[in-house]
């Protein structure tokens, strides 16, 4: 039999050891540091990457302009190019224009039309490729080259 007063003893020599050595700790668990800044510094100090991020994403998006544009202003030149090289001329030189539904286009394209035509388009697609990696490396905000 224990004596009456044991388990009132057992008490408070517990709590006189967790005053001593603090709050039990299991040694599996992360150890989040200390609750107490160091001097000088706020607790918690809220930084924001996410900010930053963003900007240089939007900075390399303004960087993007020069490639927006001037595939704008090949496509305009290829669809001009097409306009005045893609109609059809009837007997004395007449333009016809385009032929009727279901009726084939005939359509004489000279060596240097031909050229040019070629030039314009393998322009734009070249502009087009080099704009669509440019956007992927601006988006992970990597610098442009």
């Amino acid at each position: 039999m224990r004596p009456v007063g044991h388990k009132t003893a057992v008490t408070e020599m517990s709590a006189a050891a967790d005053k001593e050595k603090g709050p039990a700790s299991v040694g599996a668990l992360p150890d989040h540091g200390s609750t107490q800044p160091l001097k000088g510094m706020d607790m918690n100090m809220n930084t924001n990457n996410t900010a930053a991020a963003d900007g240089a994403i939007a900075s390399a998006m303004r960087d993007l302009e020069d490639d927006i544009c001037s595939l704008l202003n090949m496509a305009r030149i290829l669809a001009e190019l097409l306009d005045e090289t893609l109609v059809e001329f009837g007997p004395g030189g007449t333009r016809i224009g385009m032929p009727k539904k279901g009726e084939a286009l005939k359509v004489m394209i000279g060596h240097d039309e031909m050229e040019m035509l070629s030039f314009a388009w393998n322009d734009v697609i070249n502009r087009t490729v080099r704009l669509k990696e440019n956007y992927y490396q601006a988006w992970n905000a990597k610098v442009l080259a």
